[in-house]
Order: structure tokens, then sequence, then C-alpha cells
């Protein structure tokens, strides 16, 4: 009966998992191809952008004055410290964070919380009647991060490394 009730806690546990997870089509290829700027760079370039929160104390302070249940979050070219686009601080206001494709600047903060609709590349390209533009809620923007710093956590190769990586996300 032990082994049961463990598991079938377990499946509750899963159920519930899942249910957080964000859509990966939207954090491996909606979302980032709203950072690509230029319409001629390949869908590798667009599988190098990784999320990253670069050492800056102000934006970080900054982005929870746009609005407290946000954070400083960016995307970089292949884990390196180049921002994959322009971001400022005055591209963001409190309840509107999304990124618009082909924007001068986008706003440095994300959230998991904000419920703003935010729109694909399709939208701006083609209308937002179009049938390949795709609403999304910002929150996702902030859950794709979470998740791949979900995933980098649980890659780690000793539990001293994955309690290192899991001290440095406070």
């Amino acid at each position: 009966i032990l082994c049961f009730l463990i598991i079938l806690q377990s499946t509750v546990y899963k159920d519930k998992f899942n249910r957080l997870l964000p859509n990966l089509n939207y954090c491996n290829n909606i979302i980032p191809s709203v950072y690509n700027n230029q319409t001629t760079r390949s869908s590798s370039y667009i599988s190098s952008l990784t999320w990253s929160q670069l050492d800056n104390n102000n934006l970080k302070k900054q982005c929870k004055d746009v609005n407290s249940n946000s954070f400083y979050a960016i995307y970089t070219i292949s884990s390196s410290s180049t921002p994959a686009v322009n971001y400022n601080i005055d591209s963001c206001n409190n309840t509107n964070i999304c990124p618009v494709y082909n924007a001068n600047s986008y706003c440095p903060c994300v959230s998991t919380s904000i419920s703003t609709t935010c729109y694909s590349k399709d939208c701006t390209l083609n209308g937002y009647s179009d049938s390949d533009c795709i609403s999304y809620s910002a929150g996702t923007i902030g859950s794709c991060y979470c998740y791949d710093q979900l995933i980098d956590i649980l890659k780690s190769k000793s539990l001293i490394d994955l309690s290192n990586k899991i001290k440095q996300q406070r």
C-alpha cells in the first residue's frame, strides 16, 4: 500500500509540474524570433540565443521599479556577454514588457506573472489578423527563462555543482 501511495503522490506532483511548464515552441522559436531583428539571420542564430543575467545591479533594481513582479534577464549570443539586441529600460512600462519585432530597443525585464498579451514576429510582419500571428502572455517569456535556468541546474555534474548553481539563482 505504501508503494501505491508514493506512486500516486508522485503522479499528482508530476501533473502539477507539467502544467507549469511553458510551451517549448514558444521558448525555442516564437519568442526568440521576435528578438531576431534581421530577417536574414538563420534559424541557427535563433537557437544560439541564451538567457542571461549579466552582473548589472542597476538594471536589476530598475526592473523592480518598472514592475515589482519583474526581474532582469536578457538574451545573449551563445552564452557570451554580448546582448543579442539593444536593451533599454525606457522600453519598459509597468504593464507592458512585451518585445516587439524589429524594435529599436527592447525591455530588459521579464516576468512570470504579467498577463499582457505579446505577439509573434509574424503579427508585426503580416498583420494581427494573419493566420500565422500568434499571441502569448508576457509571463510566458519569464517562464521560458525559468525553464532554461532549471534545465541548466539539472545538468549539473555533481551535487556540489548543483548546490552552487541553486545558490547563484537567489
